[in-house]
């Protein structure tokens, strides 16, 4: 990373990550069939949380985890700068193969503990993969990551969670999001840095 073009957050900055972060969002399933899965709320930062111990506890190791795209631009921007998704990319310290699979399994499992915490009842985690409106793995020799999408539930005004797991990249802007990082803090929420590439 080039140390020229990283930043510290100002506090009002970081404030502004903290509501982003903290703030309960609400996810759903688009499937028509199964519309009796109901709206999951969850707090970005906790879910985000949540699935790095569980990842580590699998011995999937993380590099660091990014917000980027919209999310993070509103997060520096001096001006209102609206948001309809947050980009979570957890880059991963492992090329081993078949690891990109593994996540999706590790991430079900999670939706598990958020589906019965609010309903009260058991599910397997193959049934809340209706919850992911998007599931796309790329396990190639020179870009392999995988991408989740938690719909936001559109009555609440919620943005989207994508969830983008990378263990390596041909091109530097194999993403459409904005080209601002903020590279996200594990447990706490101190003035995290924000880094800026430019294009080519």
């Amino acid at each position: 990373m080039d140390p020229e073009r990283t930043t510290i957050l100002n506090a009002q900055q970081c404030e502004k990550l903290q509501s982003v972060l903290l703030s309960e969002v609400t996810v759903f399933s688009l499937s028509i069939s199964h519309m009796n899965l109901p709206p999951l709320r969850i707090q970005p930062y906790a879910f985000l949380i949540a699935l790095c111990n569980a990842l580590s506890k699998s011995n999937v190791p993380i590099a660091d985890v990014r917000l980027e795209g919209s999310g993070a631009t509103h997060c520096v921007a001096r001006d209102v700068y609206p948001y309809n998704d947050l980009d979570l990319v957890f880059h991963l310290g492992s090329d081993k193969n078949g690891l990109l699979y593994s996540i999706r399994e590790i991430l079900l499992k999670q939706l598990c503990v958020y589906f019965e915490a609010q309903t009260g009842m058991e599910a397997k985690p193959s049934t809340l993969a209706p919850y992911l409106s998007k599931m796309f793995i790329t396990p190639s020799v020179d870009t392999k990551f995988a991408l989740f999408t938690l719909p936001g539930y559109a009555p609440t005004n919620s943005p989207s969670l994508d969830l983008k797991f990378v263990q390596s990249i041909q091109y530097p802007y194999q993403f459409s999001v904005n080209s601002l990082q903020i590279i996200l803090p594990f447990q706490t929420l101190p003035a995290p840095k924000a880094t800026t590439t430019a294009t080519a």
